[in-house]
């Protein structure tokens, strides 16, 4: 299986958006505002797969589904929208995403990713990590990213996404070792969180199976001509 290059990609209110501390801002090219899915087919031009974090799902619960299923038309979408049950994952499949990601830091309980498989196989599991696994769930904080991976396999799930929140922003290496072990349990592996194009090399190197890049770093050293 090729790597895959996958830009990251926030929509808030159908724009598209960029974490500035504790707040969004809609991101602006020559200061204009672009329309979000004129700029996202543009890029799929050369990416064939979006990862979308869908805010309104974070901050409001309700996932923004008219935005989901138009953005399907034309390439495959993962999407993080912040659901933490099967029901909410059965809706966004509904609503036309291809892979649902469901993050550690919304998981209430490690048992939902059983009831969630039943849905679909297309499911990812995403480990957020910050000094140690982000969850609201204190067993999930109390494991390691490698225990997660062992839970997630006996369940079936073969994706996983590795965020390391804290290289955002930061000059922090790769949890080069973190990411090799789950890369053994021979889990196809995506590393997120800060990661630029120039990570790209290291992570083929150590085996992952793509990378989800900033989407800020695509505009500005990737292949998208405007």
């Amino acid at each position: 299986m090729p790597f895959q290059e996958i830009p990251a990609i926030s929509i808030m209110n159908r724009n598209i958006v960029l974490a500035q501390k504790d707040n969004y801002e809609s991101l602006t090219i020559d200061e204009a505002i672009p329309d979000a899915l004129d700029l996202i087919e543009l890029i799929t031009e050369n990416y064939d797969i979006i990862y979308m974090t869908d805010i309104n799902g974070f901050t409001q619960g309700i996932p923004q589904i008219k935005f989901i299923k138009a953005l399907t038309d034309f390439c495959e979408v993962w999407l993080d929208a912040g659901v933490n049950d099967s029901e909410g994952i059965y809706d966004l499949f509904v609503a036309g995403a291809q892979n649902v990601v469901l993050s550690s830091k919304t998981l209430n309980d490690i048992f939902e990713l059983a009831q969630a498989f039943e849905i679909s196989e297309n499911l990812i599991f995403q480990i957020d990590y910050s000094k140690g696994v982000l969850s609201p769930n204190i067993q999930i904080r109390d494991m390691t990213p490698l225990e997660i991976g062992k839970e997630i396999k006996d369940l079936g799930i073969r994706k996983v996404v590795f965020a390391d929140l804290d290289r955002i922003n930061t000059n922090k290496s790769l949890e080069r070792e973190t990411i090799q072990s789950l890369i053994n349990l021979n889990l196809e592996v995506f590393v997120g969180g800060g990661i630029k194009l120039f990570d790209v090399s290291m992570l083929k190197k150590l085996g992952t199976a793509g990378a989800i890049i900033e989407l800020t770093d695509i505009l500005k050293h990737g292949k998208v001509e405007f």
